[in-house]
């Protein structure tokens, strides 16, 4: 069985919003493309997915405080989400972040997933970056080499995980796509990202963790080309909204346009329908250019 996951939790309006043109994005394919996939979402509000062709799993509050773990990093839900979907569906899964879309059939996804093969959204370069432009890139260096001076990074009742400077890369995890038979790696994954949290506590822990585990196990591939995701949530200088403000305004008049429309009837519509990605106007390009000049 192929199955797609989402997680979303907090009752927070926009994630619902993106998360529904996700799913319609990848069901939205001629036959042959979506029929032998199953969607499920994970959260605390199903009102959103309700008649909608989606296996839904409830979560409480309960659960969700036990879900980020004793540290309370919300993304460490994203690991324990996707243990627990493995197994409980087991087969091949694809997990996805709400602000994402298909651009291409979810199936060739999932031809990139497979025993001994992964699948994460795309590649941001070394973990051990030497470009101290990138303020991340200088946090983590920084952070990780101050902690772990031989990078090796100590998890309780487990051999320490040694992280290779030439071959750890840090990958996306928009996107995260596993085989039943690489569970075991993420509980690898859960017990680095515990450890490297109250080191770094930058919020990208179980990326961090996901990425180095992925890559020194299987043959980890992008899905990029398949895969869009519009996490840019920065306001834009000069206009005072974000990249995935200008998504979610589209994506808010989709479906204020399609009232009442059964689901049948968004999948069809949403196969006219894709968003437009921001693109810099003429003239913020030279007010913001003009900027840096006179500062």
């Amino acid at each position: 069985m192929k199955r797609l996951l989402y997680i979303l939790f907090g009752r927070i309006p926009h994630y619902s919003l993106e998360a529904r043109y996700s799913i319609l994005s990848a069901l939205r394919w001629p036959a042959g493309g979506a029929q032998d996939i199953r969607v499920s979402v994970i959260t605390d509000d199903p009102e959103p997915f309700r008649d909608w062709p989606v296996d839904l799993v409830l979560l409480s509050e309960d659960q969700i405080r036990q879900w980020r773990g004793p540290d309370n990093f919300a993304w460490r839900v994203k690991i324990v989400g996707l243990i627990h979907a493995l197994e409980q569906w087991g087969g091949a899964l694809i997990y996805l972040d709400t602000d994402t879309w298909f651009a291409q059939p979810a199936e060739a996804a999932f031809a990139r997933v497979g025993p001994g093969r992964s699948l994460m959204h795309a590649c941001h370069g070394p973990v051990l970056s030497p470009d101290l432009t990138n303020p991340l890139a200088q946090r983590l260096r920084n952070g990780l080499q101050a902690a772990f001076p031989d990078l090796r990074v100590p998890r309780a009742g487990r051999e320490a995980f040694a992280i290779d400077p030439r071959q750890g890369h840090m990958w996306n995890a928009g996107v995260v796509g596993l085989h039943e038979a690489q569970a075991p790696l993420l509980h690898e994954a859960l017990a680095l990202s515990d450890a490297l949290y109250p080191v770094l506590k930058d919020g990208i822990e179980e990326q961090l963790a996901l990425s180095l585990v992925l890559q020194q196990s299987t043959e980890l591939r992008p899905a990029e080309d398949i895969v869009e995701h519009y996490w840019n949530k920065w306001p834009i200088p000069g206009l005072g909204y974000s990249p995935r403000d200008y998504i979610h305004r589209q994506l808010q008049r989709f479906f204020a346009a399609h009232g009442g429309a059964s689901f049948e009837q968004l999948r069809a519509a949403a196969g006219a329908f894709t968003p437009r990605r921001f693109r810099r106007p003429w003239w913020l390009k030279a007010l913001q250019a003009f900027s840096r000049r006179s500062g």
